[in-house]
Formats: C-alpha cells, structure tokens, sequence
C-alpha cells in the first residue's frame, strides 16, 4: 500500500487545514496516511485521523531538521502542503530527499497574494523551490492564470481539484437553522483581505430594525471593525462571537452569509453554507466563485466589489426574502462536484498521473 503524508503549519481554524484533515481522512481507504502539524498553535484537534504525529515547534521555520529526519524515515510516496510559509519549508526539505517521493502543493490563494513575488530575491527563490513540485492543486483558473503569468510550473503540473465538503456533517445543522430575513452573518478571520470594514458600512446603509449581523472571527483588524460598528451606531444590531469550531450549529436562525472578501483561493465556508442550506451574498471574487454562488438557489453576486453594489444586492435579497411566505426561501444545496467522493476520485486520478 502506498503512503501520503500531509504536512500542514497548525491545526487551526482555517479553511486549507479543514480541506487538508478531510483529504487526509478520505484518503485512509486506501493509503497509508500521516498527517504531521509543525506547530502547536493554536489548537491540535483532527477527529478521524488514525496518524498524527505533532512535530511541536515554536514557528514553522524551526521546524527544518524535525521535518527533514521524519520524511527521510517515512520515505513517503506522496507529500501533500499548503499554506505559504509551510510550502517553501517543505519544497526546501524535498531538495535534500531522493525522487521517490513526489510533492504536492494546494494553493490556497494566487500565488502573488501568497508570496511576495514583486521581489526579485523572493520571486527567484520561489521559482527555484517551486521546480521540486510534481504537481499543484488549484481551485480556480484563475489561479491558474497566475501561476503561469509567473512562470512557476509547467501547465501539465497543474491539477484542478475542488475543495471538499462532506454534507452529512452539517445535516443536523441544515434541519435546525429556521430561515429568517433579518439575521445576517459572516464567518471569517477579521483582517483586510475579509473587508469587514466594508461589509459593516454596507450593512449600516441597508440596517432597519430588527436586523442584525452576527460575526464568527477574530484577527488584529477586530478593534477597529468594532470601533467602526460603534461610530455607525450598530452596536445593539452586530454582535461579535469570535472564532469558533462549526459557527452554523451555534444559531438557530439565519438569513444569508455576507462577504466582501477582497481576493479568495475558494473560500470553505462557502461551501458549508449551502451544505447547511445558508444562501449566499458576495462580492464578484473569481469566475468560479461567482459561478457556483450565482447558479445555486438564493444567492447572489453584486455588481462590484464597491460597498453601494454590495448594499443594493443585499437590499435586494431582503426585499425578496420578506415577501415570501413567513419570511422563507428556497435553500440553496451544495454541488456534487464538491462531495467528498467525487474530489477524492479526482485526487486518486492525480496521484496515478505522477
């Protein structure tokens, strides 16, 4: 049986961890699989994975040795990263391992938002680590564009393969969560590439009792977010719960997901939102992105990214919501082509390539 092993930064909240555990998980059908955290920070929870080994380093660039002795003695058939700083650290390990092994980069943002690629130094280097990957995972062409523009990889080592989801996991939550008009939410970490500032400035232009946002996250833009909730007048209306596990089993009524995100690889929550039958309103991110939300029932993509285009789309949307009957919608449903069999297929296709 032939072995993966997965390498990833922490086990935290965010959304490349939670698609890397899941194809970690699935992938124990049929390969041996180690799953192994650099650091503990700040969380080391990953139900369903049989193999985890913690390396417990203070920052993933110490990690260098620890790292380098545990692939040399698993001697892994396929080594799967993400997340930039976890990247360049792992391609820098393959230079000193031999060509059994084969590396696997998912991407979860452009390249040029991942790294510093205006910088000649940077960019070099970059390219030069990027020539050990065999193979990198996108989620969009958009991201494919990129890759190419920048001249990182050859065309045939570029592999669309969607995020996962598994439904049945959100199954109780899609049951419990009562369709609603006026309670907004948005899940996400609260720095400038989420836009939140925005989001609640659009908001305020739409905001009429009883409305009320409700914000899953933390980050180093959280207090002034809230000062600007508190100089819009919002302060009874937005309501900040920080960064929790599975924030759509912490409501019990819901309207719609809000985004305004400035740039996105594919964003999870997306994803667990229609599986939880959360409509959707965003901000033009990607072709695909604006595709899946635009096809799927209830959701909706503004005109631009502007904050007017972002409160006419949500204005709109309430307005819908509220003449049906008791306030009720349509649910939206997650797209077979990210259930998890048909990714992991899709995976197995790209490790039989390499």
């Amino acid at each position: 049986m032939k072995s993966v092993t997965f390498i990833l930064p922490n086990l935290d909240l965010g959304g490349a961890q939670n698609v890397l555990t899941r194809l970690a998980i699935e992938c124990q059908r049929d390969f041996n699989v180690e799953v192994i955290v650099l650091t503990r920070k700040p969380k080391l929870e990953a139900p369903g994975i049989l193999n985890l080994k913690l390396l417990d380093y203070r920052k993933v660039s110490f990690s260098f040795f620890g790292l380098l002795y545990r692939l040399i003695r698993a001697k892994p058939d396929f080594i799967i990263t993400s997340i930039s700083n976890c990247v360049i650290l792992t391609l820098l390990v393959g230079q000193f391992l031999g060509a059994k092994s084969k590396f696997i980069v998912r991407e979860a943002l452009p390249v040029e938002r991942s790294y510093n690629l205006n910088s000649l130094y940077v960019s070099r280097a970059v390219r030069a680590l990027y020539k050990r990957a065999n193979a990198v995972i996108i989620q969009s062409d958009d991201m494919r564009t990129k890759l190419l523009e920048h001249k990182l990889i050859k065309p045939s080592r570029i592999y669309m393969i969607h995020n996962i989801c598994d439904p049945n996991y959100f199954r109780a939550q899609r049951r419990n969560l009562v369709p609603d008009a006026d309670t907004f939410i948005f899940i996400g970490r609260l720095e400038a590439q989420k836009n939140t500032i925005d989001l609640v400035r659009a908001f305020a232009r739409v905001y009429e009792a009883p409305m009320k946002l409700i914000i899953f996250g933390s980050g180093s833009l959280e207090n002034l977010v809230r000062d600007e909730v508190m100089k819009l007048g919002l302060s009874d209306s937005v309501f900040f719960k920080g960064a929790v596990v599975n924030p759509f089993g912490k409501i019990t009524k819901v309207s719609a997901l809000l985004s305004m995100s400035k740039y996105e690889g594919f964003p999870n929550v997306f994803l667990e939102a229609l599986a939880c039958g959360v409509p959707i309103i965003t901000v033009p991110i990607s072709r695909e992105i604006n595709i899946m939300v635009g096809r799927s029932v209830n959701c909706r993509v503004a005109k631009s990214g502007s904050i007017e285009d972002f409160a006419e789309a949500l204005r709109n949307w309430r307005l819908t919501a509220r003449s049906s009957p008791r306030h009720g919608y349509e649910r939206p449903r997650l797209p077979v082509e990210y259930l998890p069999d048909n990714v992991y297929g899709s995976l197995k296709l790209a490790f039989s390539q390499l």
